[in-house]
């Protein structure tokens, strides 16, 4: 008697979240790897913790992959050969080095049996046009509903490393008089030690705190250019928030909210009101968790 076996004997049971560090994962992975099927045996992995694990999980031949942030999608396009979701969240401050973009077309046209996604709109649109392979857009990784006081105040969350980048246009909101007029300028995730950074008596650096706690000491949330980004996390959870949200023409049509249905509306210079809060629900972690579940199930599949 011949024994038939059925493809779903060959499907995979481990899964590798590859990133920068894995408390990232639990960050910003967490409902995306609790919403998997418990049949899978979930790794996250982080190659500047130890890099052994992460070795590890490029090498192992039958997993799973996904990867996020930029560098570890470099490391898994490059040593990995087994089926991943590869996420861009953005490409940052590389993105203006044509060599680099030459190079990860190479890398990600090679890599056929990967699901190749990306979070910022023009870098989708880009790598569609001159990759040989399909790519896909989703918009960010989920926004959550956060509190918010009702005060007139106005602020942002950001890295120190990328305050530098977004500098021109933080000088620029501070001298917007809907800005000044509201007080000091709140800037959470940067602490007093890089003050010099930018030393100036309107900003009042709040530094690291809880991810519950990410708007509770202002009330419009400013979206400051410069870095690169794909949609930033705390950007999507503002949007959810129902906060005021501040962000200039450039960034609107970089994210793709326009081809989701929000529009703005000028207040000054180069910066706008982020309008149609009834399409929050477009960036919502309730709508996009499960674009990256089907993703994964669909690498299950990969031959």
């Amino acid at each position: 008697m011949v024994r038939v076996v059925t493809n779903k004997q060959y499907l995979p049971k481990k899964i590798f979240f590859f990133n920068d560090r894995s408390s990232y994962n639990s960050r910003y992975r967490s409902d995306l790897m609790n919403s998997l099927s418990p049949q899978l045996i979930i790794e996250s992995v982080g190659w500047q913790d130890t890099p052994i694990p992460f070795v590890c999980g490029l090498l192992c031949r039958k997993s799973l992959g996904f990867s996020s942030n930029a560098k570890s999608n470099i490391l898994v396009l490059v040593f990995r050969f087994f089926p991943t979701v590869v996420l861009f969240n953005g490409l940052g401050r590389f993105r203006r080095f044509r060599l680099f973009r030459l190079a990860l077309i190479l890398l990600i046209s090679r890599r056929q049996k990967n699901i190749v996604i990306f979070q910022n709109y023009l870098d989708y649109r880009f790598f569609r046009r001159h990759t040989k392979k399909e790519v896909s857009w989703v918009p960010g990784s989920g926004g959550v509903c956060r509190w918010h006081p009702a005060m007139n105040r106005f602020g942002t969350v950001t890295r120190a490393d990328k305050l530098k980048l977004c500098r021109p246009a933080l000088d620029n909101i501070l001298t917007q008089d809907f800005v000044r007029k509201a007080g000091s300028f709140k800037i959470v995730g940067v602490d007093l030690h890089h003050k010099s950074v930018i030393d100036c008596d309107q900003i009042d650096y709040k530094g690291y705190v809880p991810q519950d706690d990410l708007f509770k000491c202002f009330s419009t949330f400013v979206q400051l250019p410069g870095y690169g980004e794909g949609i930033p996390h705390s950007l999507v959870d503002a949007v959810v928030s129902n906060m005021q949200v501040v962000i200039s023409k450039k960034q609107f049509i970089e994210f793709g909210l326009y081809k989701l249905g929000f529009k703005i509306s000028g207040l000054g210079d180069d910066w706008f009101e982020l309008l149609c809060f009834e399409k929050s629900e477009e960036v919502s972690i309730t709508h996009i968790t499960p674009k990256y579940v089907d993703a994964i199930e669909r690498l299950r599949t990969l031959k």
